[in-house]
């Protein structure tokens, strides 16, 4: 698979993740939103990414 389906699969996944562990109802109305950040406001563990 292309990088450019790679968000597309992301999405998928994050919205089974969330209706397996709540609820298949929520599905419907799950929202993913991938979003950019810059270098400097990306954290990991509570501590700034390298």
């Amino acid at each position: 698979m292309g990088r450019r389906l790679a968000p597309a699969r992301l999405g998928a996944a994050l919205t089974d993740a969330v209706a397996s562990v709540l609820g298949e109802e929520l599905r419907p109305g799950t929202m993913v939103e991938l979003l950019a950040s810059a270098p400097e406001r990306t954290f990991v563990g509570g501590v700034l990414a390298p």
